[in-house]
């Protein structure tokens, strides 16, 4: 999401595409602090012990928050947990998928400025992703050497 986003807006987001999880850095940007955002949102961090599954009314479907922190906050999972717990099925599971996807298969959600009324969602495929930045890369003559 847009890092400039505030609390009525990432709240549109996260309800509109029914997040279930959602990976975050603690850090701030300017005057933007990503966890209290979040916490704004879904105040029910505030009562959540770290390494648990958050219950949260603004956004039922939400359970997950994961952090790329080394602090235990309230109502998170810290990313490097997950990833040090990951066991050979994890990776068995994660290769199987890796080769069932397509590029043409849907990799990310983009919203519109919302200037005449709510913000759409559009959904990106990984080759629109992909050959959108090749087209730049050569306007910008990356190609040249």
């Amino acid at each position: 999401m847009n890092p400039a986003l505030q609390s009525p807006e990432v709240l549109y987001r996260l309800n509109k595409v029914d997040a279930n999880a959602i990976l975050m850095t603690d850090e701030t940007f300017k005057t933007q602090n990503y966890y209290e955002l979040i916490r704004n949102v879904v105040p029910e961090l505030s009562t959540t012990p770290a390494n648990s599954t958050v219950v949260s009314q603004n956004v039922p479907s939400l359970t997950h928050v994961i952090i790329n922190s080394e602090q235990n906050l309230k109502g998170t999972f810290r990313l490097s947990d997950i990833m040090q717990g990951a066991g050979p099925e994890y990776h068995r599971r994660r290769e199987q998928i890796s080769k069932s996807l397509n590029c043409r298969d849907g990799i990310n959600i983009q919203f519109t400025s919302g200037t005449t009324g709510h913000p759409k969602a559009a959904f990106l495929t990984h080759y629109n992703l992909i050959n959108n930045s090749n087209f730049i890369g050569k306007r910008l003559e990356f190609d040249k050497t």
